[in-house]
């Protein structure tokens, strides 16, 4: 696991002697930055000690994450102060580590499989693209303390292809593997891009048709579809 640069202010050390604030006792933070450590940090900025935002990855597993090396070079390279950490929430928990990183201070979080969908029920509101997508890769808390999520799945992707590596979308033929909550999040931005066709392939047929049925109405002149695997394969004509 990749772990960034701490800032940790002095008085941190003294409440640690004092406080004994947990994350969920099953939660584990990965990266090296511990839960009680977190806890503290979050407890500190109610005094005005605390400068460094904490934001966070949470899924099952996620120590693999990138998440943590990336907010992190994001952070450097627009001056910004934060920490960005690795939240393993067990699976039978995931309200409750959700619940105790706001409660304890987290700025922000990031959710990854296999709670996206749960992050979506459990989030007071959802913005336009998470309520269409059905799920969530993104929590925060709005000025009235409501717990918004939003999905940044498609637009990140649609953006690293067409301004990052400059791949054109509009006409083209485009094969979706998976019907869950990732794909969910997909299918909007792809669709905007006004692709010729594009067809959803699952292993289960009926979900793949529910989601093209879901997205007809964004669908345009492209050709939403649904297949399943074993439909997947071509001739080596396209």
């Amino acid at each position: 696991p990749v772990q960034g640069p701490h800032r940790v202010h002095s008085d941190v050390a003294a409440a640690d002697r004092e406080m004994d604030l947990r994350l969920p006792e099953r939660t584990r933070i990965a990266g090296g930055e511990t839960a009680r450590l977190l806890s503290h940090r979050a407890q500190l900025a109610g005094g005005g000690l605390m400068t460094t935002d904490i934001y966070a990855v949470m899924g099952h597993p996620v120590s693999h994450s990138k998440s943590p090396r990336i907010h992190g070079l994001f952070a450097e390279a627009t001056n910004q102060k934060l920490e960005y950490t690795a939240i393993q929430a067990p699976l039978d928990g995931f309200e409750a580590s959700v619940k105790a990183f706001f409660d304890r201070g987290g700025k922000g979080l990031n959710v990854t499989v296999p709670f996206k969908e749960q992050a979506w029920n459990l989030a007071q509101q959802h913005t336009l693209r998470a309520a269409k997508a059905g799920a969530v890769n993104t929590l925060y808390r709005d000025d009235a303390g409501q717990l918004v999520g939003d999905n940044t799945d498609g637009a990140g992707l649609v953006t690293d292809l067409v301004h990052i590596h400059k791949v054109t979308l509009a006409g083209r033929k485009v094969l979706v593997l998976g019907a869950g909550g990732a794909v969910r999040g997909l299918l909007g931005p792809l669709l905007a891009q006004q692709p010729q066709q594009l067809c959803i392939a699952n292993r289960t047929l009926a979900k793949a048709q529910a989601l093209a049925e879901l997205f007809a109405d964004e669908a345009g002149q492209t050709d939403i579809s649904a297949c399943g695997f074993d439909a997947v394969g071509g001739d080596g004509n396209g």
